[in-house]
């Protein structure tokens, strides 16, 4: 246990140190012996929580990170000692906690993260004129070129309908890829604490027929039905208008995504003194098992071979974190083979 890599504490159940290895004195630049002394006289307070009994269950590991000396980081993961006896039954004797320094990983990370920000950045200026001329030079070509063609060959057709197919691939590729250089834009801004709210009193009806209007097009094309079930006079809520665009548009394209056939509805009433939104679905369902996967970045649920649509699996990560910064929070029920329901709830305005 000395020569271990990672700093070892053991705590009995008076919270007092009963046994630790060098490495946890140089991870804290402590010279003399802790046996016997009180870990909340020796540690910072984000390892306290580790000592309480409530909080560790049999056979469960909890983790926190806290502040090691000249200002690195480390991660500190506890499990409890328990002895089975046969009057008493479980009898809690103290806990072993294992402290890494993660500090060069953090780093990494962090590096990683400037760089993807930095690339993405630098991929949306042209991937947005690549979009951009690419659609004119498709609607130019239908529009003015192509129509002079008269009385073309079998060549001449089968050339023109696949620089028509490769055209719309480019377009719906650049659109696709310009979605996930915004998604990640996004969620880079919200994990580093930069994304910032415009905050004002808005009706949600509005907000709400923004969202549709935006999302109408692709239901255009299937055969799921949207459904609107809301007043137009609900209580005001404060919030940022286009962030609460961008969350229903998600919500309610990734409902579309995994409904076939049926309908899409939107939902929209006061809970006590919550503004309650449902995007209510008929398509394939969500395992429940899976439920905390939907709101995980880059994660999609269902089978990979058969019913996953193409996605950047941001989306709802994204909206996730945008409802939290309005005070308000976001959860599912669903179904398998039935549907599912996502619920977005907001706090109403002081004077609502």
């Amino acid at each position: 246990m000395d020569n271990l890599g990672d700093g070892l504490l053991v705590v009995d159940s008076f919270g007092r140190i009963t046994r630790h290895n060098p490495k946890l004195l140089s991870m804290f630049n402590v010279t003399s012996s802790l046996l016997g002394k009180r870990v909340v006289d020796i540690f910072p307070s984000e390892l306290f929580p580790l000592l309480k009994k409530p909080g560790l269950e049999q056979e469960e590991v909890v983790t926190v990170e806290m502040p090691l000396a000249n200002n690195r980081l480390g991660q500190a993961l506890a499990s409890r000692i328990i002895k089975q006896e046969e009057e008493t039954g479980i009898k809690y004797l103290g806990v072993v906690i294992l402290i890494r320094d993660i500090t060069k990983e953090r780093a990494v990370d962090q590096m990683k993260k400037n760089f993807l920000s930095m690339v993405s950045h630098e991929l949306r200026t042209p991937l947005t004129s690549i979009v951009g001329f690419s659609s004119l030079i498709r609607d130019k070509l239908n529009e003015t070129i192509f129509p002079e063609i008269q009385n073309p060959d079998s060549k001449t057709s089968n050339a023109i309908e696949r620089i028509q197919q490769n055209l719309d691939i480019v377009v719906c590729e650049g659109e696709r890829l310009s979605k996930l250089v915004h998604d990640f834009l996004d969620m880079t801004k919200i994990e580093s604490g930069k994304i910032t709210l415009n905050l004002f009193p808005i009706q949600p009806s509005t907000v709400l027929d923004w969202a549709i209007g935006s999302v109408s097009p692709l239901f255009s094309n299937s055969s799921v039905e949207l459904v609107e079930d809301f007043s137009r006079d609900l209580p005001t809520i404060l919030g940022d208008e286009d962030r609460l665009i961008q969350v229903f548009v998600n919500v309610i394209s990734n409902a579309l995504k995994f409904t076939e056939k049926g309908s899409v509805t939107c939902r929209a009433e006061v809970d006590h003194e919550n503004l309650l939104i449902s995007i209510i679905d008929t398509g394939i369902g969500i395992a429940e098992n899976d439920y905390s996967k939907v709101f995980e970045p880059f994660q999609q649920v269902g089978n990979v071979l058969t019913n996953k649509p193409p996605g950047t699996g941001l989306g709802l990560s994204i909206s996730k974190q945008i409802v939290e910064q309005h005070g308000g929070n976001i959860w599912l029920t669903s179904k398998l083979g039935q549907g599912t329901t996502f619920f977005i709830s907001f706090p109403l305005t002081q004077e609502n």
